[in-house]
């Protein structure tokens, strides 16, 4: 008698990736993803220390909370067992500082059209900003942090309205894929034009007011 089995067999898991390679000082979870098969168990370390990490649904993987409290670069080793075999992925992750802070001062408060306008703009935390004038043009500034470093404060921009009218300054300050937005209005004249005046007398008696006509 000729016996026939069906084997199935689960999938290897591939394609181990870390999902966000920077986490926040004071809450930092890692999470990691993988593209194909089923993982039975995981291990990670961090800094050569090992830390809890946790399967989710949709072939995910998150570490336990992390309190660390200074911007730094980690290290990290995440194993994964299916049941075939043992995959591992090497590699390192920044911790990086929270958005703590947003100022922007406009000089002058009133602009006039052709005439320029100053926009400093301090940011504490977070890795980049950017800068729209939304004037239609293309001033639109992007201002990235340096690895590990503070965003450089303060930065000056100058820009020249070439048109009256209402306009929005913004400032966008990005980090681990969150944004905070700050805008403000900004009023542009258009600027006075030439007159021609014409005196009524050349002499005028002390006391007796002077007319101007147009």
């Amino acid at each position: 008698m000729l016996l026939k089995y069906l084997l199935t067999m689960s999938p290897i898991c591939a394609g181990l990736n870390l999902d966000q390679p920077s986490c926040l000082i004071g809450h930092c979870e890692l999470l990691f993803s993988y593209a194909d098969g089923e993982a039975l168990s995981a291990s990670l370390h961090i800094d050569g220390v090992q830390t809890a990490i946790r399967p989710l649904p949709g072939r995910s993987l998150k570490s336990a909370v992390i309190n660390f409290t200074t911007v730094k670069t980690h290290t990290f080793q995440l194993t994964v067992n299916d049941e075939y075999k043992e995959t591992r992925l090497d590699g390192n992750f920044n911790v990086d500082e929270a958005v703590k802070g947003l100022n922007i001062v406009i000089d002058p408060i009133q602009g006039v059209a052709n005439m320029a306008v100053e926009v400093t703009v301090m940011v504490f935390g977070g890795t980049s900003y950017s800068l729209d004038l939304s004037d239609g043009g293309d001033f639109k500034r992007h201002v990235p942090a340096r690895p590990l470093q503070p965003l450089p404060n303060p930065q000056v921009f100058k820009h020249t309205y070439t048109q009256a009218g209402a306009y929005s300054i913004c400032v966008t300050v990005r980090n681990l894929g969150k944004r905070n937005v700050e805008c403000h209005d900004y009023i542009v004249a258009a600027p006075m034009g030439a007159y021609d005046l014409r005196l009524e007398t050349s002499r005028l008696p002390i006391g007796q007011p002077l007319h101007l006509w147009l």
